[in-house]
């Protein structure tokens, strides 16, 4: 009976500690990637910004080169120059248009689809257009005659029309004038598919719900996600906020949003609404993996206080398998924290090239990447691997990082027998010091940059082990400062940091292999680090070792 009472009372204990181990650790990473999903959606909100400026920019730019075209600067000197009649005043607006199509062509405007169309009206006379997809001559008629009775009585030299429901389309419109004395005026008016600013704006709106407008300064919308909003303005609520980097909280129809309210230029601002409910939901599916193995080793300790009743000894066996099962639950816990800033600026390197490229295309290789990330590393739950497939994951995320600094990094994997290749490593032990020597040694440096991986065997009487170097050429460390870090000095002067990520790889490799098995760490501030990993040498034969040799 009394033994009893121990099994229960030990048993509540574990219980209650586990529970606020859980509270705390789930409340941290909760925090944590609330904070990464915030970053990632002000780093795709400064993209976005940045696209629409240049679009803005280019479509204004055109269109005031169109005003200074010969032909145009022709009729300032003479306004009789397009209404002359006969041969001449025909030759002169045949050369109005070759003019207007050179234009387009010189800005781009064919690559990127910026216009439509351009006319150009003298007084109440369409005189000439062109247009970059195919139009109906009646439809450019109709629908420039109707924008020109819009703007010929307003006092402003440049208006921008905004789209409506019916009508999807942006107009840019100029008026010149040969001198303020004259009544004879030229209107230039160039009309842009909504589209060409809503689909970036739709590529934002990732959360089911989530708004995104495009709107000048009165708050009358001139592209959005959804299309109901053509034509309207955005809510007084919206209206009344002032443009800003901080985010805010806004109960807009029942619904609380996130808001983000930027200027793009002085003409227009951006405007993102992302439901609450969808970030905290979104924040909860990202640490899922740690939920559901907190759920299951808190069933395993449920089982345990029913069926531990037998014991002393059964007792001490059944808390040694709680504590190694503790051990993997934090080991899978950190393999899933892999440092988010790496992918975030693998995306702003992609979203860079895109807009140095033109090609909106490379865009959706952000969702690839993240696919790909989440189906080659967080999905598996292995936590012993073949050092082929270790490698592979290493190779991958080196490629990335070459990708992401050019010539500034180079890097070497050496692999000094095949066989090795069969043995086993814990699982991401080798990338997560090449993620290391990346992020705390060489991300400074402007040029140079070298990595290295060498795998050997080591042969004693005693053991025979492999041996893994990851060398980088970095900045390395001070190892008086080390030392005031409480860090302890191996016989040999090599020194082991006591660093979070460092110190749980060392005792992971040393709950699995042994203390005589882990990491020893050379360095030498300005010179480099060299990370040594100690493992036995033990084969590994799984199916997916089979099914990558055949």
């Amino acid at each position: 009976m009394k033994e009893n009472s121990l099994i229960i009372k030990f048993s509540m204990i574990l219980m209650v500690a586990f529970l606020l181990y859980g509270m705390y650790v789930s409340y941290g990473t909760y925090r944590n990637i609330l904070k990464d999903n915030n970053e990632y959606i002000d780093i795709m909100v400064d993209v976005n910004i940045d696209s629409l400026k240049q679009t803005h920019e280019l479509i204004r730019g055109t269109t005031f080169s169109l005003s200074g075209s010969n032909s145009i600067e022709g009729w300032r000197n003479d306004e009789t120059f397009f209404s002359r009649g006969g041969k001449k005043g025909y030759l002169n607006i045949e050369n109005l248009n070759q003019e207007m199509q050179k234009i387009l062509t010189d800005n781009n405007v064919w690559n990127f689809d910026l216009f439509d169309y351009f006319v150009i009206y003298e007084n109440d006379k369409l005189i000439a257009f062109t247009y970059t997809k195919p139009f109906s001559t009646k439809q450019i008629i109709t629908s420039s005659g109707k924008i020109y009775k819009q703007i010929r009585d307003k006092e402003d030299y440049t208006v921008e029309i905004p789209p409506t429901k019916e009508d999807n389309t942006i107009y840019t419109t100029l008026r010149i004038k040969s001198d303020f004395k004259s009544e004879n005026e030229l209107y230039i008016i160039g009309a842009t598919n909504e589209r060409c600013f809503g689909d970036r704006l739709s590529s934002l709106a990732t959360y089911d719900g989530s708004l995104v407008f495009m709107t000048d300064k009165k708050g009358m919308i001139y592209s959005a996600n959804d299309r109901e909003w053509m034509g309207k303005k955005v809510p007084k609520e919206l209206l009344g906020l002032s443009n800003s980097k901080e985010k805010r909280e806004l109960v807009m129809n029942r619904t609380s949003y996130i808001v983000t309210k930027r200027a793009i230029n002085k003409e227009y601002n951006f405007i993102y609404l992302y439901p609450k409910q969808e970030l905290v939901m979104h924040t909860f599916l990202g640490m899922k993996s740690f939920l559901a193995i907190s759920v299951l080793f808190a069933a395993f300790i449920v089982v345990i206080f029913v069926l531990l009743t037998n014991g002393v000894k059964r007792l001490v066996k059944s808390s040694y398998e709680s504590k190694i099962l503790l051990d993997e639950m934090e080991i899978k816990f950190l393999q899933h924290q892999m440092n988010p800033h790496f992918l975030f600026n693998i995306l702003l390197t992609i979203q860079i090239k895109a807009k140095m490229s033109g090609d909106e295309k490379i865009y959706k290789m952000i969702s690839s990447l993240s696919g790909l990330l989440r189906a080659g590393i967080y999905k598996d739950a292995r936590a012993i691997v073949s050092i082929k497939e270790e490698l592979k994951y290493v190779e991958y995320y080196l490629w990335l990082q070459k990708e992401r600094f050019d010539d500034r990094l180079n890097y070497s994997i050496d692999v000094s027998d095949d066989s090795i290749l069969g043995c086993e490593v814990p699982r991401l032990i080798i990338e997560s010091m090449v993620e290391n020597a990346i992020v705390h040694g060489i991300e400074n440096m402007s040029e140079g940059a070298m990595v290295r991986v060498t795998l050997d065997y080591v042969v004693s009487k005693e053991k025979e082990e492999i041996l893994i170097h990851v060398i980088d050429n970095g900045a390395g460390f001070n190892a008086a400062q080390v030392v005031s870090e409480k860090v302890g000095l191996e016989n040999d002067g090599s020194i082991r940091r006591d660093k979070m990520g460092l110190n749980n790889t060392n005792q992971r490799l040393k709950l699995i292999y042994g203390e005589q098995y882990g990491l020893i760490i050379h360095s030498k501030e300005k010179e480099g680090t060299d990370i040594e990993i100690h493992i036995p040498k033990k084969i590994v034969e799984t199916e997916y070792d089979k099914s990558n040799d055949s």
